[in-house]
């Protein structure tokens, strides 16, 4: 994408050098969530994360969930900024009722990590920084593919948050986060208010695929994760850890309720996310 591109161009362009025949990840532990399923990357001063999404038609897992974001983040000790676009299942945004086309809209939220309250977000216009005001009026058909991702560049000690759509960043905002550094990013489907909270859930009766995160075949290839010292890569890269990022009931290594398959397209840039039945 056009952001994408213009971002850290000497870091971005070392892509396709770095994909070409790639080593396996780093295997880590798994990460337990009670609100996310995906996919997360541990190394240090993270400066991007991004992936494509095709948008499916949130309302055909009425019964199952009653909202559905895609998104990714960056993480650290204090702070997490969370960037997607969300959709409600049906007119309540609980599980359970009747099936309703719904458009998604962008979220980006920045959030304490100990206390898992929100800090800021662009819908309230409470970050620092101008947001425009089209923000909060943008929606995004079902069927739609998106390119989101979040940049920061640590000289200007600012973050960059584009949703792009059709080659062109359509939400692109500078964010003057200060000084900080990044250890995580994840790349994920979220079904909870916030990265924290449990998620109401009906589990299906089989797996159910709910979208794939990925990359366009090249070249030339995209990064899905890339930091400062020059390594980007999808997440079949070898130079950080990978985790697999599940949905569970209390958030601990038990009754899982989503989950990643398998990485998949050239540098393992591809995955779908699946709800699993109890």
């Amino acid at each position: 994408m056009l952001r994408r591109i213009a971002f850290a161009g000497a870091v971005v362009a070392t892509a396709v050098a770095l994909m070409a025949g790639t080593a396996e990840a780093v295997p880590g532990s798994n990460y337990y969530s009670p609100a996310q399923a995906g996919y997360a990357a541990t190394t240090g001063n993270v400066s991007y994360v991004g992936a494509h999404i095709t948008l499916p038609n949130a309302s055909a897992f009425a019964r199952e969930l009653g909202t559905l974001e895609f998104g990714v983040e960056l993480w650290n000790n204090s702070t997490v900024v969370d960037l997607g676009v969300v959709a409600c299942t049906d007119n309540t945004c609980k599980p359970g009722g009747k099936p309703e086309g719904r458009y998604y809209w962008p979220v980006f939220r920045v959030y304490s990590k100990k206390t898992g309250t929100l800090i800021c977000s662009a819908a309230l216009r409470n970050c620092p920084d101008s947001w425009p005001t089209h923000w909060a009026h943008t929606a995004f058909r079902p069927g739609t593919s998106l390119d989101i991702t979040l940049s920061y560049i640590s000289q200007d000690a600012l973050l960059d948050a584009s949703i792009a759509f059709n080659t062109t960043a359509i939400d692109y905002d500078t964010f003057a986060l200060g000084s900080v550094a990044f250890s995580q990013a994840r790349i994920a489907a979220e079904f909870g208010s916030t990265p924290f909270a449990p998620a109401p859930f009906n589990a299906p009766a089989r797996a159910i695929k709910l979208g794939t995160f990925f990359e366009p075949p090249g070249p030339p290839y995209e990064a899905e994760l890339a930091v400062y010292n020059g390594h980007s890569s999808c997440l079949g890269g070898s130079w950080f850890t990978r985790h697999t990022l599940l949905l569970t009931k209390s958030g601990t290594g038990t009754h899982v309720r989503s989950r990643p398959g398998g990485l998949s397209g050239a540098g393992g840039c591809d995955f779908s996310v699946f709800l699993e039945p109890a």
